[in-house]
């Protein structure tokens, strides 16, 4: 037996079919273009291997240069025990949201984050 749904008593808004069904098709094209350029992309990665840029005909086309940022969480997950050495405890400011949001409420509204997605159906 389903669950109820939990957001039935949202509004709602009637959609042009054919629109969604437009945008649906174009987000699926989108997303396997970015699956083949990712592909593509690994594949340039690995033939530059230690090199700093690529060429076609002599003439510069990609650069693969090493950045002033280094991958911490691959460092700690791959040597724990001597990076554990180097942890530092820092105080960090945040903001209290929900203290925020019990006094001033319509403030904390106006920048509610909200998703867009496709409801699959069941």
């Amino acid at each position: 037996m389903p669950l109820p749904d939990k957001y039935a008593d949202e509004p709602v808004v009637e959609l042009d079919k054919d629109k969604v069904t437009l945008w649906r098709n174009a987000q699926d094209a989108a997303d396997q273009w970015q699956a083949h350029a990712d592909l593509l992309k690994k594949e340039l990665i690995q033939t530059l291997g230690t090199s700093h840029a690529g060429v076609i005909d002599g003439r510069k086309v990609v650069t693969y240069r090493p950045t002033n940022k280094w991958a911490e969480a691959r460092i700690l997950a791959d040597y724990p025990d001597l990076a554990r050495h180097y942890l530092v405890e820092r105080q960090q400011t945040v903001l209290d949201l929900e203290a925020f949001r019990l006094q001033h409420e319509d403030v904390v509204d106006q920048y509610r984050v909200r998703q867009f997605r496709f409801v699959e159906e069941t």
